[in-house]
């Protein structure tokens, strides 16, 4: 295949975010949040992991707060203030939005084998 035929919109994530809403205590939290792409989620899962000899251990808060950092585009405190306000939210507010975080332990290629994976 020419390289300047290459149609790359097939196999790159798009950087689109999608509204999501919150409710919570009677409120709407309205936010914009976009997909992890494939080296974004790796390299979260790697500096969220700790290898020692009998296996190895993935620090949770470390990766649903930093996923998260990296997913919301809005949301209803300023940008800058992400991280701190991840930080300190209410476990029961923090558990809504990590269910929109893809989990660590996930495969990303669900329903593919590894001869289907490989054609």
């Amino acid at each position: 295949m020419e390289p300047s035929t290459f149609d790359y919109s097939k196999i790159i994530e798009t950087r689109e975010s999608k509204e999501i809403n919150v409710d919570f205590e009677g409120v709407t939290y309205k936010f914009k949040i976009r997909d992890l792409t494939w080296a974004e989620r790796n390299l979260i899962i790697s500096r969220s992991a700790t290898f020692k000899v009998n296996g190895m251990s993935i620090d949770l808060d470390f990766y649903f707060r930093n996923a998260l950092q990296e997913m919301i585009v809005e949301a209803p405190w300023p940008k800058e203030r992400t991280s701190i306000v991840l930080r300190d939210l209410n476990s029961k507010f923090g558990e809504l939005l990590q269910a929109f975080v893809p989990s660590p332990f996930e495969s990303t290629n669900k329903g593919v084998d590894e001869e289907e994976a490989k054609k």
